[in-house]
C-alpha cells in the first residue's frame, strides 16, 4: 500500500488516501476521531500505535534499506503538488540515550577542535549562539573575513540524513542560521 499504516489498536491497515481510512463499514464512523487522535503530538499518544505496514507484515521496507531503524511511525498533514492536503506517515526516529562514553567522545572532539584552532591561530567561540540565534554549535570557528563555521561532534545511531521533520541535514542547518557546517 503506497500510503498506509498499521494501527495497532484497531489491528488493521489504515488507507490514508481514503476519507474513511479504509475502515470496515461498522467502524467508518470513527474515521474523523481516529485522524484527530493520530495527529496529536507523539508525546500525547503511544509511540507504538502506528507501525510500518511492511515491517508489521514481516517484510523489509524501503526506509529500512536506507538505514531507518524504527518500525514505528507518526502522521502529518502534507500539501501535495495539486495543493490538496493529504495525510502522510513518516518513520519515527530511533530513541537514543547518550552514554557516558559517547559524551566523553563528544567532549574530546570539541577539545580537539579548540586545540587545533589554538595551534593554527584561528579565532573561535565555544557554545555561542549564531547571529540569528537559531543554532548553538559546540565550537564556531570564524575566518578572517568573518565567515563562521559551526563544528558539531555527533555520536549517535541516528543520522541527520534520515529525513522527517525531526532531523535536518547539516546543509539545511547551516543555511538556516547563516553558519557553514562541519559535522564530525
Amino acid at each position: 500500500m503506497a500510503n498506509g499504516v498499521w494501527h495497532e489498536g484497531l489491528q488493521q491497515v489504515l488507507a490514508l488516501d481514503q476519507a474513511d481510512l479504509g475502515l470496515p463499514e461498522h467502524l467508518r464512523h470513527l474515521a474523523p476521531d481516529v485522524i484527530e487522535a493520530l495527529l496529536r503530538p507523539i508525546a500525547e499518544r503511544d509511540r507504538t500505535l502506528l507501525q510500518c505496514v511492511e515491517s508489521q507484515a514481516g517484510r523489509v521496507c524501503k526506509a529500512e534499506l536506507n538505514g531507518v531503524q524504527s518500525r514505528f511511525m507518526y502522521l502529518r498533514k502534507h500539501r501535495s503538488p495539486d495543493q490538496q492536503v493529504r495525510l502522510r506517515v513518516i518513520h519515527l526516529s530511533t530513541t537514543h540515550t547518550v552514554t557516558a562514553e559517547e559524551n566523553d567522545q563528544r567532549e574530546a572532539m570539541k577539545e580537539f577542535v579548540i586545540r587545533t584552532c589554538d595551534t593554527a591561530g584561528l579565532h573561535y567561540s565555544v557554545g555561542t549562539s549564531t547571529r540569528s540565534r537559531t543554532a548553538k554549535p559546540d565550537v564556531t570557528v570564524t575566518s578572517a573575513g568573518g565567515v563562521g563555521l559551526g563544528c558539531e561532534a555527533q555520536y549517535s545511531n541516528a543520522s541527520p540524513g534520515l529525513g522527517g521533520f525531526l532531523w535536518i541535514t547539516p546543509e539545511e542547518a547551516g543555511c538556516r542560521c547563516g553558519v557553514g557546517e562541519s559535522w564530525a
